[in-house]
């Protein structure tokens, strides 16, 4: 009986593996017909599970097998491959474009503007594969999850919430957050001089603080804020509830696989604080007790019982109120509004379920406070880590404010002042190198063969085929990002090949070009405010400006219609957080912190500066993980904030 069993499970072992060489022959032979370079790789790569398990099976892999054996694919089973290679493996097979061929299907890896460009365009041809963002539906339907008519039907109901007011309201919203940062921070500082600030956090919780607002309608208050300091109706956001909505939306985005993996109960009444904590955010952000009705004029309330918890919590809400006449409607008003009663989803309506405004509001905080804190760490660190760019910027906010008070500064009068700026590189820089996520996947037509023009050529795409655009390597791909060069430079810049490394380092100036540079690489020159700083010139006829990338090329919102729909809300809230930190302080790498040494020890100052910028550099390249956004997982980086005028670290 043995015998027979250990006979039956060989031939099926064998069946198996005769099955799957057959299915890789054939998709090499298609492989080869399409006429791109490929790499054979074991398995499927593109889905979820193999998301959530190749942390842990690829070292099993490293570890057990021979290199030998794992040299030409084990790099490639890495989802995320794009973020450790970059553009190294298309500069190898001299292609843009790079098939991996599985016995399960074929996948596209572009980094090729010209591709990436006709897939944001063909959307009948290249669809979203929306089980990819299955983890993000936690909550129900939402506009990352959806797509054909339901994507468009919940479109034309949000869009229409981001608008100029809500631009404005960006503005004058992350003035205020970021006034009282600086404050918090300012505290931080007087009472530990060698201290390092949690910028990491606290940039998040500022990036929270500011999406809340537009998603509710309420303001959020940093920590030591008694009720009424701010005017009237600070109340504490808490009432019965054990969690805030801040605390709640934080624990729930940390951690959202483990809703994907496990049923709520089970987070519930698991014997694990950690997975308890969940279940908890999961249940605070739920529809019904994240707000419970509107008032007169529309904005929610929180129930402002005097439970014991209420002195757990550390953020304060206050109701804001509107101009008179204002057009201003925050995000979930303006959802609440089109509620309906649950139907079936194959009936559209003029307006949304109650579970598709729960999803897409926790969708707006989660995009909203992750994205944009993320982007302003990392802008920050860099220029912490480039001090002579720092003090371009600071010196471009002299001119622009004079000694205005940030709290004078108005969005009709002075955001057109920050757009093309050195400002501006800084923050394009920052997203070049660190966008939010590192692919987009888009998914060939079901029933047809589908067909992109590359390089004066058709390429065949066989139907139901994923092609993943890789941010990553596009963002650093040399033959369409102008080299740096100094910004009050009138010399070309000239280079002998393309392999060029500096796409990979952190150079603003690259954004201040010629417009024959910029026509070089595919792109073209908007105007530079005048800002009576060097970026624009003549150099022969030849004028400069600030650089567009070609169409594709620079993609960090995503493509097409499909891109992030508050795109300009954060690209606002960037620009603006970083002026108003940057007008009266500078930040700066914290050097004993790690290093044991004091920063007041005058020797060898410089080379401790050195070390800490390298060990900075190192942690944002090797230290980030891949969990809905990009995030940096492993290492510490500390910083600190310094007063203009006051003696830093190099001076």
């Amino acid at each position: 009986m043995a015998f027979i069993t250990l006979s039956l499970l060989s031939i099926i072992l064998l069946a198996a593996i005769v099955r799957c060489f057959l299915a890789l022959r054939r998709n090499i032979e298609l492989a080869q017909k399409i006429g791109l370079p490929y790499i054979i790789v074991p398995w499927y790569t593109v889905s979820v599970p193999w998301f959530i398990l190749a942390p842990v099976v690829n070292p099993i892999l490293n570890h057990c097998l021979p290199t030998f054996m794992t040299r030409s694919w084990l790099k490639f089973m890495d989802p995320f491959w794009t973020w450790r290679l970059l553009y190294s493996p298309f500069h190898e097979r001299e292609n843009d474009t790079i098939v991996s061929v599985s016995p399960g299907a074929l996948t596209f890896n572009t980094c090729s503007p010209e591709i990436i460009s006709q897939l944001g365009a063909q959307r009948k041809d290249f669809g979203k594969p929306v089980e990819v963002y299955t983890i993000l539906e936690t909550f129900g339907p939402n506009l990352v999850t959806t797509d054909g008519p339901h994507w468009k039907h919940q479109r034309r109901i949000i869009q229409p919430s981001f608008n100029e007011a809500s631009n404005v309201l960006a503005w004058d919203e992350t003035i205020f957050q970021t006034t009282a940062l600086i404050r918090k921070w300012d505290d931080e500082m007087k009472r530990s001089q060698n201290a390092y600030l949690n910028f990491h956090d606290d940039l998040r919780t500022l990036a929270l603080h500011v999406v809340v607002r537009g998603s509710f309608g309420l303001r959020m208050f940093w920590p030591g804020v008694e009720k009424g300091k701010f005017g009237e109706g600070g109340v504490k956001d808490e009432g019965q509830h054990r969690m805030s909505l801040g605390q709640a939306t934080l624990a729930v985005v940390n951690d959202l696989k483990w809703l994907f993996v496990l049923p709520s109960w089970a987070l519930k009444w698991a014997p694990s604080k950690y997975l308890n904590k969940i279940w908890l955010g999961y249940g605070t952000t739920k529809w019904e007790r994240t707000w419970k009705s509107t008032s007169e004029n529309g904005k929610r309330h929180i129930d402002k019982d005097n439970s014991k918890d209420m002195e757990q919590t550390y953020l304060v809400f206050s109701p804001v109120p509107l101009p008179p006449g204002s057009e201003l409607t925050d995000i979930s008003d303006s959802l609440i509004s089109t509620t309906q009663k649950p139907s079936l989803h194959n009936s559209l309506g003029p307006s949304l379920t109650q579970q598709e405004i729960m999803s897409n509001v926790f969708n707006s905080l989660t995009a909203g406070h992750e994205t944009t804190g993320a982007t302003l760490f990392y802008c920050l660190v860099n220029l912490a880590m480039h001090p002579s760019w720092q003090v371009l910027i600071q010196q471009e906010l002299d001119t622009l404010f004079g000694d205005r008070d940030p709290r004078t500064w108005t969005h009709a009068e002075d955001m057109r002042k920050l757009q093309h700026s050195k400002l501006d590189a800084a923050v394009l820089e920052t997203l070049r190198l660190f966008p939010p996520n590192n692919l987009i996947p888009k998914q060939s037509s079901f029933d047809h063969t589908s067909f992109l023009r590359y390089k004066g050529k058709e390429v065949q795409v066989p139907s139901n085929t994923r092609i993943l655009i890789l941010i990553a390597s596009v963002h650093r791909n040399p033959h369409y990002w102008p080299p740096p060069h100094t910004a009050a430079s009138s010399a070309e810049p000239v280079f002998e090949s393309e392999i060029r490394e500096d796409t990979n380092d952190f150079r603003p100036e690259r954004w201040f070009v010629s417009r024959k540079s910029a026509e070089r690489y595919g792109g073209r020159i908007v105007p530079s405010h005048d800002n009576g700083i060097d970026v624009k010139s003549e150099e022969g006829g030849n004028e400069r400006g600030f650089f567009v990338p070609c169409k594709g090329a620079f993609v960090p919102w995503s493509i097409g219609e499909r891109q992030c729909i508050g795109r300009n809300f954060a690209h606002i809230e960037l620009m603006v957080a970083i002026a108003v930190i940057l007008k009266e302080w500078s930040v700066e790498l914290v050097l004993g912190h790690t290093s044991g040494i004091e920063d007041g020890d005058e020797e060898n100052k410089g080379g401790r500066w050195e070390e800490a910028r390298d060990r900075a550099e190192k942690c944002l390249r090797f230290g980030m993980r891949h969990y809905i956004t990009m995030q940096l997982g492993k290492g510490l980086i500390p910083l600190r904030i310094v007063r203009r005028g006051s003696k830093g670290l190099l001076d």
